[in-house]
C-alpha cells in the first residue's frame, strides 16, 4: 500500500491543532504513517473517526518508546508512529478517551518540553549572532545589515 503525502498546515507546536487536523485526514480515510520535514505520510485506510494524542518525547528520537507505548496500550491507544522526531503519535477509537486524566502532569511534559526548545532555539540565535562581532559595521545602520556579508566579501581580500 502506497503512501500519501500531504504538507502539514499545522504549526509542529501547536498541538491541539495538529491532534484536530490529524482526527480530520483519519475521518477521510487517511491514517498517520510517518513525517519527512514539512511533510506527513498518509496510509490509505477505512474512513473512520479517531481521537489522537500527540505525547512530547523527553530528546529527539527515531524509535519507539517500548514502556510508554505499553503504558498507552494498556489504556486503550494504539502507536501509530513518530512525528518529527518530537512527538509519539497515539490513536484510539474512543472518542471520549483523555490522554492525560491529570492536568498537571500534562502541564509539566509540556513545560518541560517548551522550556528544552526555547533553550535550544536561544543556543541557536547566539551562534547566529556571534559572526557579527567579525564585521566592522562602521557608519551602517542595522537596515543594511542584510548586505553586510555581501559587500564584506566584495570590498576585503578573502
Amino acid at each position: 500500500m502506497g503512501l500519501n503525502f500531504r504538507f502539514t498546515p499545522v504549526n509542529g507546536y501547536d498541538l491541539p491543532g495538529l491532534e484536530r487536523w490529524l482526527e480530520a485526514m483519519a475521518a477521510r480515510g487517511l491514517r498517520f504513517a510517518l513525517t519527512m520535514g514539512p511533510l506527513t505520510a498518509f496510509e490509505r485506510s477505512r474512513p473512520e473517526p479517531l481521537r489522537f494524542h500527540l505525547e512530547p518525547a523527553r530528546e529527539k528520537t527515531a524509535e519507539e518508546d517500548p514502556e510508554l507505548t505499553a503504558l498507552y496500550g494498556s489504556q486503550g491507544w494504539e502507536f501509530l508512529g513518530i512525528f518529527r522526531k518530537n512527538f509519539f503519535v497515539f490513536a484510539t477509537r474512543d472518542l471520549t478517551a483523555r490522554a492525560h486524566t491529570d492536568p498537571e502532569t500534562l502541564s509539566y511534559s509540556l513545560k518541560r518540553f517548551f522550556r528544552q526548545k526555547l533553550l535550544g532555539g536561544l543556543g541557536l540565535a547566539l551562534c547566529n549572532l556571534l559572526p557579527l562581532q567579525f564585521y566592522r559595521i562602521g557608519s551602517w545602520g542595522w537596515t543594511q545589515l542584510k548586505y553586510l556579508p555581501a559587500e564584506a566579501l566584495a570590498t576585503r581580500p578573502l
